[in-house]
């Protein structure tokens, strides 16, 4: 079993990228109610990286619905499906996919961490899981940029990535945006020429869950870095 610690948490989350498609309901059961087998499996998923293989620049998620075929929910992960099964690969424990505004909440009746409503937050830290007030999504930190946008990791169309939000006060060609073009090229060049690095709005709308160091042991101190230095850690960059 991997070390729990906020390394592995981060390292563990890059696996699926260039590997796993965007798949509406990927990671759930078939009865639409918590974590199907896959999002309850260590590693990637055979038919996550075959399905991904198969696909090009005109993928849409659209096109495979898994109220018309159940098997479709096999073959990717959607947001929830990606933290549920990245959170099984740490823990090990049970199955964690929820609808992604309860994710958050759901760790913290835990005991894992604690949550703050978005309109108390003031920072963003690596490790961070964001789940959605207003909007359906979840997404986690890498971690903070000086010009206040963030590196995030999430399962949105087309795939698993690494991108970045806008600035606070909206400026999309932020800092965050460039460093996830800059490592997305770098380590998965195919897959973001494929589908490239899109600014999303992700500030300002979620809730916050952040890890009691009890429960994730944060040796390298991630918390306190901003994402640069954060993902020369995880990418074990000299």
């Amino acid at each position: 079993m991997l070390e729990k610690t906020l390394e592995n948490l981060l390292k563990t989350a890059l696996l699926p990228i260039g590997k796993t498609m965007y798949i509406y309901g990927g990671g759930w059961n078939e009865k639409d109610t918590g974590a199907g087998i896959e999002a309850m499996t260590l590693g990637i998923d055979p038919k996550w990286a075959e399905f991904a293989q198969k696909q090009d620049s005109s993928y849409n998620f659209k096109d495979y619905d898994y109220k018309q075929n159940k098997e479709y929910i096999h073959l990717g992960l959607d947001c929830s499906g990606y933290i549920g099964w990245l959170l099984y690969n740490i823990f090990q424990d049970k199955g964690y996919v929820d609808f992604s505004r309860k994710i958050a909440n759901n760790l913290a009746t835990e005991n894992k961490g604690k949550v703050k409503k978005a309109k108390y937050i003031t920072e963003y830290k690596a490790g961070d899981i964001m789940s959605g007030e207003s909007v359906s999504h979840v997404w986690l930190s890498l971690g903070p940029c000086n010009d206040g946008s963030v590196v995030i990791l999430h399962s949105s169309p087309s795939g698993v990535h690494i991108s970045g939000t806008p600035t606070p006060k909206g400026i999309e060609n932020s800092h965050a945006i460039d460093l996830a073009n800059k490592y997305m090229d770098k380590y998965y060049p195919v897959w973001n020429k494929k589908y490239p690095v899109k600014p999303f709005d992700y500030l300002g709308k979620y809730s916050q869950f952040r890890w009691y160091d009890n429960v994730l042991y944060d040796k390298y101190n991630l918390k306190n870095m901003y994402a640069d230095n954060v993902m020369k850690i995880i990418f074990e960059e000299k």
